[in-house]
């Protein structure tokens, strides 16, 4: 019987690890007429006889293989040593985003989701946070997807409906841990592979408090054909104000330096996942909503950029399309509901009024203070606008 040379092939792993030495042990496992210490049995995976193999002792040079797997011969048997760490899953592939839509008697709803999935390069990531404000032309567009768990669903005749703001409050509730929230409305359209776009986008900022925000591109209908209209990654700026006292938004896209912006666009925000509870919507305030959520961000820390390419597409003016319901006109019109909306409405506006008083520190965060906000929104007014933002009882 051939005597097999004695023997001790060392390994050092990937991650540094002090040297190990397969060594017989005083409790030995047979592992094809090997021994083997038991708490190596788990990783070494035995491979055929190599026929008319021979004993070979371990080169002094291999000592140092950088290999995830090492391979060492002995008496004929080819011991392969597979590596002890889990395989690292791709980061884009993992990462969930919640889209949060909060629509009103929509019918571009459902081809809006049907956009969003087909055009994602990661479907299977996707979660759905729907409020949908149903009439009689919306009642049962949804029942094709309620039973799917990737699609939150909450349905409110209306007529009982509270406003824009309350509809994406109760969006910001049904997060649920995902890695990513992206706020759109109900009528959008997708570039392919927007997911991994705006992920890509999202980390090469390198701040977890970072916002992309802008005013989606253009998709529309033309001769029974829908078209779409890139548009330049833009800032928003402040160019007035409305009949309500709510500041005028507008794009600015020659202003947009390194992606600094400092308001947010309702139907397109893209951020952290945690922000759905750490700086939900304000519930009531539909008009200058966007204004009093860019406060609020501001406040708490977070700091809004503008994308590097703007992957979503929106249908703007969509009274030019097809026909539409606005909630305000239909609350105006209905007998029941005329009442309810204008205290909603009264509501509404002094919850602004107080939002943009310096003094008031009501539902805004401790980080920034709403005089910072108000200093750096000097650097966002239009050119034909000089006047302030913010309020102050000194004015």
């Amino acid at each position: 019987m051939q005597r097999t040379p004695r023997f001790r092939p060392l390994m050092r792993c990937r991650r540094s690890r002090p040297l190990m030495k397969f060594r017989q042990s005083r409790r030995p496992v047979k592992c094809r007429n090997r021994l083997l210490k038991p708490r190596l049995c788990s990783r070494i995976r035995v491979l055929p006889h190599r026929p008319g193999g021979r004993c070979c002792w371990r080169p002094r040079f291999l000592e140092r293989a950088s290999s995830s797997c090492l391979r060492v011969l002995t008496a004929g048997i080819l011991l392969s040593l597979q590596p002890s760490h889990p395989r690292r899953v791709d980061s884009q592939q993992s990462a969930t985003i919640l889209l949060k839509f909060a629509a009103y008697r929509d019918t571009e709803l459902v081809p809006t989701l049907q956009a969003a999935l087909s055009r994602a390069e990661f479907p299977s990531r996707l979660r759905f946070a729907i409020v949908n404000q149903v009439g009689p032309e919306t009642a049962h567009q949804l029942d094709s997807v309620r039973g799917n768990p990737n699609f939150n669903i909450h349905e409110v005749a209306w007529s009982h409906s509270l406003g824009l703001g309350w509809a994406r409050r109760l969006c910001d509730q049904m997060w649920s841990g995902e890695t990513f929230s992206l706020q759109l409305d109900s009528h959008m359209r997708f570039q392919q592979g927007w997911d991994t776009t705006l992920v890509a986008d999202w980390e090469s900022r390198k701040d977890p408090k970072v916002v992309l925000s802008c005013y989606p591109a253009i998709y529309g209908f033309r001769d029974g054909h829908e078209f779409v209209q890139d548009v330049l990654p833009h800032r928003i700026v402040v160019d007035g104000l409305t009949e309500h006292g709510a500041p005028l938004l507008r794009t600015d896209i020659d202003g947009c330096r390194c992606g600094e912006s400092l308001f947010v666009a309702g139907g397109f925000q893209f951020a952290a996942g945690a922000v759905s509870i750490g700086v939900p919507n304000h519930e009531y305030i539909f008009v200058g909503d966007e204004t009093a959520h860019s406060i609020r961000l501001f406040t708490h820390g977070y700091r809004v950029e503008a994308p590097k390419s703007i992957p979503i597409y929106h249908l703007y003016n969509r009274h030019e399309w097809m026909d539409i319901d606005y909630w305000p006109e239909n609350m105006e019109a209905d007998e029941r509901s005329r009442a309810r909306y204008q205290k909603l409405l009264q509501v509404s506006q002094v919850m602004l009024k107080s939002m943009l008083s310096v003094e008031d520190g009501t539902r805004v965060g401790a980080v920034r203070s709403k005089a910072d906000f108000a200093e750096k929104a000097r650097s966002f007014r239009g050119a034909g606008w000089q006047g302030s933002v913010m309020q102050s009882t000194s004015d």
